[in-house]
């Protein structure tokens, strides 16, 4: 395991230089919060990693016909139902901190879409969203009809749809390098691999 808690070593924001530095600076910009999160820093060894995962990020999140608290809903939970504690409590905070309702923020933090303080049309996205991460082999046309009829449109669900997978490769990605928790590499010495 890295110094950092990780089972691989990762490049730090104090260790970036080149391209990495160059796309992690794009990222601390983009969020605002003073640092990179640690999820991009898992892959700033190839930057041609790193830069697809921002891509992908950046076409969930980036306008799109889904409300930006929708999508974090999914991105939360898809990490909840995956065990990710990290992915689910960083999109419970950028739910809370892009403005959701508090509706949303308190169903990011629900273990179960039966949990959820959502309108039967979102609970019915979700149960779709659940059926995703659990088993999509067994998705059939039905359950996309049964959300057209609940008024989900081709384009929201495609969405939610690619909402949900990115996020299930992300979470992946996170538990498969150990990372636990937001802020874990702040305790970690500048330098330090």
């Amino acid at each position: 395991m890295s110094g950092l808690g990780v089972r691989l070593s990762v490049v730090t924001e104090h260790q970036a230089r080149g391209e990495t530095a160059q796309i992690y600076a794009i990222i601390r910009a983009r969020f605002g919060i003073g640092f990179v999160p640690e999820v991009f820093q898992l892959l700033g060894s190839r930057p041609q990693y790193l830069q697809v995962l921002w891509d992908a990020y950046q076409s969930v999140f980036e306008g799109g016909v889904l409300a930006r608290e929708v999508k974090e809903l999914i991105a939360a939970f898809a990490a909840t139902e995956a065990g990710c504690q990290y992915c689910a409590g960083a999109h419970s905070l950028l739910a809370q901190m892009t403005g959701a309702s508090p509706q949303i923020v308190a169903a990011t933090r629900a273990r179960s879409v039966a949990d959820m303080p959502v309108d039967d049309k979102l609970r019915a996205l979700m149960h779709f969203v659940s059926k995703i991460d659990e088993a999509a082999y067994q998705i059939t046309d039905d359950d996309t009809e049964r959300l057209r009829d609940r008024n989900w449109t081709d384009a929201e669900l495609l969405e939610a749809i690619w909402t949900a997978c990115i996020f299930n490769a992300v979470v992946r990605l996170v538990d498969t390098f150990g990372l636990s928790a937001v802020g874990q590499f702040s305790s970690g010495t500048p330098g330090e691999e």
